[in-house]
């Protein structure tokens, strides 16, 4: 689990319908676990195919499986009632087909952790165009919100990497796959960025791509993507009417407008034929700024194209 404060916790399922979670406080020698009901979901029909045929849930179908590896802390003042918590615990992991869902999806559960670890809610990131899974979670500092990175694909779209905020039903697709693989899913993951200035607003999320080989290559080339997006809070809000320029790591700036709310940068990685991402260096920034969607009442998660996106200055 992110973000976890004074205590940690993780859990796993005992059915389909019920979780365990464990917990250790600091500076604590014993850990506990209690038992928590929840909606039945599928764990079958983890498959989902590329325009070149391969099935890229393969991997995920023997391990994770359908593990609980999306995990994070939320404290916040609720803005409304069955929104936001003071102290949730949210918990993800990748599901199947049933006739709800047409496609794998992720299900993602809110627990009270001031109130006996009591569900709050049960929500899913889904459509039924394409699959969504190998969730990743992590909280922003400033605003109490969850953000997301995780994969789609699949139904004539190649894997891919996405990132948002639960809550905006919008996945910013950050890589370009261009080949079917497998094997997809490593190394997708998300943290609070450590900037002390930013104050926990920002995300650092990681995720990659497959493309065809260079000339006179074979295998598959990784197309790896840094991304940092984030959201400022009311008591964050970028000086008007001058830019702030934040300077992050590999040498590159995030730039934010006073007038927009949300940033993303997406670093590209110079790809490695074939093996994984052990040698990488630092290629171009992208930068993107984009405006929070207005309340609405969709839920299932629609995308949106930020891979060749102008900088929004």
């Amino acid at each position: 689990m992110q973000d976890t404060g004074n205590e940690i916790f993780w859990a796993g399922h005992n059915s389909t319908s019920q979780m365990r979670i464990f917990s250790l406080a600091e500076g604590s020698g014993t850990y506990f676990w209690r038992d928590v009901n929840i909606g039945s979901w599928s764990n079958t029909g983890l498959s989902s195919t590329t325009p070149d045929n391969n099935d890229w849930l393969t991997k995920l179908r023997g391990f994770p499986g359908n593990a609980v590896i999306g995990a994070t802390r939320a404290f916040g003042p609720p803005s409304k009632a069955g929104e936001l918590f003071s102290d949730g615990l949210w918990f993800a992991w990748s599901a199947g087909t049933d006739s709800n869902f047409q496609q794998p999806h992720v299900e993602m559960v809110t627990l009270d952790r001031a109130n006996n670890f009591a569900l709050v809610q049960q929500v899913q990131i889904w459509n039924n165009s394409y699959a969504f899974v190998y969730p990743a979670l992590a909280t922003n500092g400033c605003t109490g919100e969850v953000g997301l990175s995780f994969e789609y694909g699949g139904n004539g779209n190649y894997e891919n990497h996405v990132v948002g905020f639960w809550g905006d039903f919008i996945a910013y697709i950050t890589t370009n796959s261009q080949v079917g693989t497998t094997r997809y899913g490593d190394y997708v993951t998300i943290r609070q960025d450590p900037t002390p200035s930013l104050n926990g607003a920002f995300f650092d999320a990681f995720g990659y791509g497959l493309n065809s080989p260079s000339a006179g290559q074979t295998g598959t080339q990784t197309d790896v993507r840094y991304v940092q997006f984030g959201r400022p809070g009311r008591g964050l809000l970028f000086p008007s009417p001058k830019l702030r320029k934040v300077s992050v790591r590999v040498r590159t700036q995030l730039i934010c407008r006073a007038d927009r709310m949300m940033c993303l940068a997406i670093r590209t990685m110079n790809a490695v034929p074939n093996r994984g991402v052990s040698k990488l260096k630092t290629g171009t920034a992208r930068i993107a700024v984009m405006t929070r969607p207005a309340p609405n009442k969709r839920s299932a998660f629609f995308l949106r194209n930020r891979r060749t996106s102008p900088d929004g200055r």
